[in-house]
């Protein structure tokens, strides 16, 4: 009960938008420092964001992908049922939350990329005004 109780208390709905709220916070707090200079401004939180995407599609795609070689390590013989079945079930588990991370990863990795092209445009539409 105490496990099944961690599990929902740090998957639940409250944990994710304690997450969401930390990382508004936190990103919010990172533009401030560059308060006078609005390209950094955008940039840094921006490049934070896609470094991060590109870091969590690499856990993603890294997680998936190993799941072969954990096969070899579990099943000793080819013909135990049992061991298909954990193994049938593992992939289904993994392939789900490998998902989960790619989704979240491709829309980190967007949100990171139009900051960082918006920062650019700020920064050269600074240029021509001041000229």
């Amino acid at each position: 009960r105490t496990l099944r109780f961690l599990l929902q208390a740090a998957t639940g709905m409250i944990a994710q938008w304690s997450a969401l709220g930390f990382t508004v916070l936190f990103t919010l707090a990172m533009a401030a420092v560059f308060i006078p200079y609005w390209r950094h401004v955008i940039f840094w939180p921006s490049a934070t964001f896609f470094v991060f995407g590109l870091l969590l599609l690499l856990i993603a795609v890294s997680t998936s992908l190993d799941l072969s070689l954990w096969s070899s390590a579990i099943c000793q013989g080819p013909d135990n049922e049992s061991c298909q079945l954990t193994l049938d079930i593992g992939r289904t588990i993994v392939s789900d939350i490998a998902s989960r991370f790619v989704d979240a990863s491709l829309k980190i990795i967007l949100i990171g990329s139009i900051g960082i092209l918006l920062s650019i445009i700020v920064s050269r539409f600074s240029k021509r005004k001041s000229s």
